[in-house]
């Protein structure tokens, strides 16, 4: 089961439903597919003003039902999707796989063109996840994220409620996604996430990609992986902040930032190594297989989110959080009424510029920066 919305003009939904066109797909294997999202789908005639569902049959792109246009970043659209497929298509093992953008913890995943970009958050998510186990009350075999910035701590939690497995990019993806073909061939098999690993990394090598990344999560053992992350954080209480926010900043962030719009996704198994916890370092490394391009070999499959650049986003992330990691986050980052640094003077000394700040706001700086600006006196011109 796939729910897909469209990217930009490149056509790239529709170049994956060719790969899945050209896939030998076994007999009892079924693939269908829930299509929205975009102004315009480039092939396959694919109406833009309706939600339309399909079933890959005998290399054919088989429509079997319309119905009336809704926001893929709404909830109750997934839910309908979910309840209807398990109706309509029961099967031992189940995956869904999710196609289009996504903004990693904070923005979630499927923003609608039709409707203002409306994106399903991580809580629509657990909504929509939560409403359909009456349809489907035994876990999915996975849930996977054909999207950008998605393996991260935060999905993981959520997910692990109602899959065995989640497959999802810590870093941006290339907008050509997944290798369908493969995936498609592979379903059901035991070699299915190491070929769908395989496969992807592939793909994006003909490309000339190497700034890849991709996740296979055993959610069987999250709570392995929760638990050593709660000992982590309350281990962070009796260090200094800065030096915890120094080692944050020196491991691998993922996604764009040329446009200083920062995610405050980074690495949290490289997090923990830099400080030397082997305990959670240990768990991740159980609990994530990927596969890595040459600029992120050393991404350990999962992120998490920590304010390394805006702190307006704390608030808005708190509810995500679980205990202790949000009592951390509250203490250092949150408090809106809360000076973080104080400047007690600025002098002139030798032609050079002296700014110094109170002693209590060296905890909170990791970096400085300097911007020089000149003024001219304009006169009367």
């Amino acid at each position: 089961m796939r729910q897909r919305s469209g990217i930009g003009e490149g056509g790239y939904a529709s170049k994956n439903i060719d790969e899945l066109l050209e896939a030998d797909i076994r007999d009892n294997v079924r693939v269908i597919i829930q299509t929205g999202g975009t102004k315009n789908w480039m092939d396959h005639e694919i109406p833009s003003d309706s939600l339309n569902r399909y079933v890959i049959r005998d290399g054919q792109l088989q429509h079997l039902q319309s119905l009336e246009q809704a926001s893929m970043g709404d909830p109750s659209t997934l839910e309908s999707f979910i309840r209807w497929g398990a109706k309509q298509y029961p099967a031992q093992r189940m995956g869904l796989i999710f196609w289009d953008h996504g903004g990693g913890s904070l923005l979630g995943i499927n923003f609608d063109e039709n409707f203002q970009y409306d994106g399903l958050t991580l809580e629509e998510l657990d909504e929509a996840l939560s409403a359909s186990t009456e349809v489907k009350p035994e876990k999915w075999e996975f849930i996977g994220f054909d999207a950008c910035l998605m393996a991260n701590y935060e999905t993981a939690s959520i997910v692990s409620n109602y899959a065995d497995n989640m497959v999802a990019s810590e870093e941006n993806e290339p907008a050509g996604g997944w290798n369908y073909k493969v995936l498609a061939e592979n379903l059901g098999k035991d070699s299915f996430y190491s070929d769908l690993l395989t496969g992807y990394a592939e793909k994006c090598r003909n490309s000339n990609k190497e700034t890849f990344t991709l996740s296979v999560l055993d959610l069987s053992r999250f709570r392995q992986v929760r638990q050593s992350f709660d000992s982590f954080i309350s281990a962070l209480d009796g260090m200094d902040l800065t030096t915890i926010a120094k080692s944050a900043a020196s491991s691998i962030s993922f996604g764009s930032n040329s446009d200083g719009n920062y995610t405050n996704l980074i690495d949290l198994g490289r997090f923990a190594e830099i400080l030397g916890n082997t305990e959670l370092t240990e768990s991740i490394r159980n609990f994530a297989t990927t596969q890595n391009g040459a600029y992120r070999e050393n991404a350990s499959g999962l992120s998490f989110f920590y304010p390394l650049h805006d702190m307006d986003t704390v608030e808005e992330y708190l509810p995500l959080a679980d205990e202790p990691y949000r009592a951390f986050l509250e203490r250092n980052y949150s408090a809106t009424d809360k000076d973080w640094i104080k400047f007690t003077g600025v002098e002139e000394k030798g032609g050079m510029l002296h700014i110094t700040v109170s002693p209590e706001s060296v905890g909170h700086i990791v970096k400085t920066t300097y911007q020089l600006l000149r003024f001219e006196d304009q006169g009367n011109r």
